[in-house]
């Protein structure tokens, strides 16, 4: 997993009743920087939550959330009255480069249930294992080191208002990988024993050292005054 900062939910509009919506509760990154296509998965996690109609919210237990002839509170996969479908749009920014931008079918990124997405009940929302999902994979063919990337994910139903049902923007930051961090961590530790190897070379050998340990280890003897008189 790489490092997920800066997770963000566009404002999505408010209502009474509260429309259809997902909403985001912990984002999970991957980027495998051992292959080399560099695939780049992002998971979210959450819950569906409101109601896409003007109606009585069903309970928690009512055998219609089993049912998946019955959409009502969840979302679909197509809609019926616009025959379009609930579409998920991607994009990845590295600084001012977009190297990932699509849009596809959200339903076929969902995770830990199939369309239509109902919601969870008597789900803590730290236990992501339970939760509605949606996860994007991509190869991105660049360790991308030491930038972030700026990753928005944006669901929109197929009605014809095409109504916003979620939207996160995260950044996340690569690793740099076992070597390239292993130098960073080694090279300033390596160029200190250098250059203190270096400060006592010169201090020993030079024309105005000494072998003598005290005036070796201390500036004894090299102050102006002490040249005069020498």
């Amino acid at each position: 997993d790489r490092d997920v900062t800066g997770v963000q939910t566009c404002a999505l509009p408010i209502s009474s009743p509260q429309l259809l919506q997902f909403v985001p509760y912990n984002v999970s990154a991957t980027f495998n920087t051992s292959d080399p296509n560099f695939p780049l998965n992002v998971t979210v996690y959450g819950n569906v939550s409101g109601l896409a109609t003007i109606q009585p919210y069903p309970a928690p237990d009512d055998p219609q959330w089993s049912n998946p002839n019955d959409t009502v509170g969840k979302i679909v996969d197509l809609s019926v009255s616009n025959n379009k479908y609930t579409t998920m749009f991607t994009k990845i920014n590295v600084l001012t480069y977009t190297p990932y931008q699509a849009a596809s079918r959200f339903c076929n990124s969902s995770v830990h249930g199939p369309c239509p997405l109902a919601p969870a009940f008597y789900v803590n929302r730290t236990d992501i294992a339970r939760l509605p999902a949606f996860s994007i994979a991509h190869e991105l063919g660049s360790s991308y080191a030491f930038t972030s990337f700026c990753t928005t994910l944006r669901i929109t139903s197929g009605d014809a208002n095409a109504q916003e049902l979620a939207c996160v923007s995260a950044t996340i930051t690569p690793g740099l990988g076992g070597t390239l961090r292993n130098t960073l961590r080694y090279l300033p530790l390596a160029i200190l024993v250098v250059v203190g190897f270096a400060t006592i070379f010169a201090a020993i050998l030079s024309p105005w050292g000494s072998k003598d340990t005290f005036r070796w280890t201390s500036n004894y003897g090299r102050d102006e005054r002490s040249e005069e008189h020498t």
